[in-house]
């Protein structure tokens, strides 16, 4: 009883020792861990699983179960996380575990608020696809501005080269980045092996309705192709945008003074406008061509000396498509 009495003390004062780790998390219950520096993960908790010896490290750690949502890159499904947390003498804030409740967290509705915002990752995934029926994913260019992490091949490449066996994943980055959903099963993330609907009603709507949000428990971290980097990286779900284009890019340009290189970018720009509006009138009639993208590329090759611009007009007609550029 005196054991039982300590541990409801120690819970009243937001703290927590080893031995009553059991007592904090309980099934069904949300909790919240560390992912990609600063962001969040809200997960739900199915399993609690008592000390076992880490083999990564060698270290005893107490282990949950845990279930989030993910995006497989054809649909949404329950994924599965393991967070731990390691053995520790004496007692601990509980806001100091490698995870522990959410109803801990110092700043509970703005974290549930910005996780939601997260889950706007929805909207995003389900557009994602082409619009010609078939559902098959597609790529989109965003902006993003943050903190990012190298994938695992990227890391272990990396690695490799400078021969050394633990090195700093993170940096940060800004520019346009490339979200394909078709890299998205390469990534080492176990799934439930039931595969139902994560965002179909529950039926159970006691609680908090902010907690019920399936949108809650979308990731906050997405796999992109960095297009100044020529890398994949992790980034911040929260911080993509879409692209800002540059008007009038063909106005902006200067032009070389002769005639015969003004009348060759006036010919590139007219090209580029009537691919342009044969794109546009493909969308509007739905007539698509069985192999995706076929016959739908303008290729133009640009030749001379550096400082001739050819990368600005490049960039012109990056900027007249909205698309993207690789260097």
């Amino acid at each position: 009883m005196r054991v039982k009495e300590r541990q409801y003390k120690l819970l009243e004062e937001k703290k927590i020792d080893h031995e009553g780790l059991r007592s904090l998390f309980d099934e069904d219950q949300l909790v919240v861990f560390r992912e990609l520096r600063d962001e969040w993960v809200v997960a739900r908790v199915r399993f609690f699983r008592g000390l076992t010896l880490s083999r990564e490290s060698s270290t005893e750690t107490v282990n949950l179960e845990c279930e989030a949502i993910e995006f497989d890159g054809k649909s949404f499904r329950c994924r599965v996380h393991q967070p731990r947390v390691a053995k520790f003498t004496g007692t601990k804030n509980i806001t100091e575990l490698e995870v522990y409740p959410l109803s801990y967290h110092s700043d509970r509705l703005e974290l549930i608020r910005g996780s939601i915002e997260s889950g706007r990752w929805r909207q995003l995934c389900n557009q994602l696809v082409t619009q010609d029926g078939t559902r098959r994913p597609a790529a989109t260019v965003m902006q993003y501005v943050g903190y990012c992490e190298m994938s695992g091949m990227r890391v272990e490449r990396r690695g490799i080269e400078e021969g050394r066996n633990e090195i700093d994943t993170g940096r940060e980055i800004s520019g346009r980045v490339i979200v394909d959903p078709t890299k998205f099963p390469a990534r080492k993330i176990l799934f439930t092996k039931h595969n139902v609907d994560p965002f179909a009603p529950t039926g159970k709507p006691e609680g908090d309705p902010l907690e019920n949000d399936p949108l809650l428990l979308c990731p906050t971290k997405v796999l992109v192709y960095s297009l100044s980097d020529n890398a994949w990286y992790y980034v911040a779900m929260r911080k993509l945008e879409n692209p800002t284009w540059v008007d009038n890019a063909w106005k902006r340009l200067v032009k070389p003074g002769s005639k015969f290189a003004d009348k060759s970018i006036e010919r590139i720009r007219l090209l580029a406008k009537a691919h342009a509006d044969i794109d546009r009138s493909r969308q509007m009639d739905g007539s698509f061509d069985n192999f995706r993208g076929k016959g739908k590329g303008l290729t133009f090759l640009l030749h001379g000396p550096p400082g001739v611009g050819k990368t600005m007009l490049a960039e012109c007609l990056r900027g007249a498509r909205e698309a993207a550029i690789q260097t």
